[in-house]
């Protein structure tokens, strides 16, 4: 992330963490000399709808215009996650104690390099992954990315 999507990072996540929302994702692409901020939002305990994203949009709109960060060529999205939240913080993991995730490593763990199972425990440090017939400890700097499971 270069300098400028940092402080872009910065200056949203303030602004959500006023409204009660996190930021869950922050892209930023670059359209000839446009700029497309896409940004996903949730409630810590999930349940955004449509109409609080179309607020936050006209809030960074008004963020971004003020600061003239982007200059005045720029789109904002604002969008919920859905159910296919990405996994990639400790919190993310605490959402879903009990409930069954995969999970992508940077690194191979016991040979497998992507791994199954039922979240357990979530800190700063590690998640305890429940496989069919081990206990696993992951890193979370090992965790390239997490999806809960969804079943029907």
């Amino acid at each position: 992330m270069n300098a400028i999507e940092e402080t872009l990072k910065i200056k949203i996540e303030e602004l959500l963490n006023a409204q009660g929302v996190e930021l869950v994702e922050l892209k930023v692409f670059s359209q000839s000399r446009a700029c497309l901020v896409r940004c996903l939002v949730d409630y810590p305990q999930g349940g955004i709808s449509v109409e609080v994203c179309g607020t936050l949009n006209k809030r960074i709109v008004s963020l971004l215009e003020a600061s003239l960060l982007l200059g005045d060529d720029f789109t904002v999205e604002v969008n919920s996650p859905g159910l296919d939240r990405p996994l990639k913080s400790y919190k993310d993991f605490l959402r879903i104690i009990n409930k069954q995730a995969g999970i992508w490593l940077s690194q191979e763990y016991d040979g497998k390099a992507y791994w199954e199972g039922t979240v357990t425990h979530a800190s700063e440090s590690e998640i305890e992954l429940q496989c069919k017939d081990k206990v696993m400890h992951i890193a979370m700097s090992n965790i390239k990315l997490g999806k809960e499971k969804i079943t029907l």
